[in-house]
């Protein structure tokens, strides 16, 4: 609550980095069933979703379009160095996805908000309401997700 989503809310991720965000706050939200055991800790789990949701519903992501191309996206090349090179240049690796298993990350978010849903019904809908009223572009933007995916939870 303090230093993560903090941070994600002022810099928000673009392009690998959000979908590593996305993956992982999902982890958060919907793996973690003590946030929702405790009412103190609801707040920090309606603060993760908006966190989520932002960076999903946002075009500066470019989740949809995230190929791992040195050429196509030089946002996520890595720039290193080898010691054992004798002639100083930058030197471009193509960035590693830790979650390449995972195509895209918005549809593990909602598959992932669906199944926890599914599991403890009619108890996180007032929650993702709750998390999501301060924007309403929030809504609309989970709510066209689940559209997508043919999901209902909302």
């Amino acid at each position: 609550m303090q230093v993560w989503l903090p941070w994600l809310q002022t810099s928000p991720p673009t392009r690998l980095a959000a979908k590593i965000q996305v993956v992982a706050l999902t982890e958060l939200l919907c793996k973690t069933p003590s946030l929702l055991k405790d009412i103190s800790k609801v707040e920090v789990w309606c603060e993760v979703l908006r966190c989520v949701v932002m960076i999903v519903i946002s075009p500066d992501s470019h989740l949809s379009t995230l190929t791992l191309t040195p050429e196509g996206n030089i946002d996520d090349v890595e720039i290193g160095y080898g010691a054992t090179f004798s002639v100083l240049h930058f030197a471009l690796h193509p960035a590693k996805d830790p979650f390449s298993d995972i195509s895209d990350a918005s549809t593990t978010l909602i598959e992932s908000l669906s199944q926890l849903c599914s599991a403890q019904p009619g108890r996180l809908t007032p929650l993702i309401q709750q998390g999501l009223q301060s924007d309403p572009k929030m809504s609309s933007g989970l709510e066209s997700l689940c559209k997508k995916l043919g999901v209902s939870f909302m």
